[in-house]
């Protein structure tokens, strides 16, 4: 896991950051059955984490592409590759975050409710 979000570079490191800081403001919501306060900055920290993800990804392909530019013609396909790869991984990242947030607020919607 530690290797996926070095890949992903500063915008990876960041989103996990926002994510795992909304996966325990989501905790706390759960133990104080629903805490509404805790439960919006959660969604708006799990929402950063997505976007600067996002962010990471076109952060990366600009590097990829002008890294591209100025390469030799053998390794440019190359260098794309990897360059995507790193782009894509932080977008996964951030929604690895969302995600698992999205299924933590569900579940303290759940038990809120009852």
């Amino acid at each position: 896991m530690f290797k996926i979000i070095a890949m992903a570079g500063p915008f990876g490191g960041l989103s996990t950051i926002l994510g795992i800081t909304a996966l325990i403001l989501q905790g706390y919501a759960l133990v104080r059955s629903g805490n509404s306060r805790a439960t919006g900055l959660a969604i708006g920290f799990a929402v950063a984490a997505v976007l600067v993800g996002v962010l990471g990804e076109g952060q990366g392909m600009y590097m990829a592409m002008n890294a591209i530019e100025q390469a030799e013609p053998a390794v440019r396909a190359d260098l794309w590759i990897r360059g995507t790869t790193i782009a894509r991984t932080a977008t996964s990242t951030g929604a690895f975050w969302g995600a698992l947030n999205a299924i933590l607020w569900g579940v303290v919607q759940a038990r809120s409710s009852n």
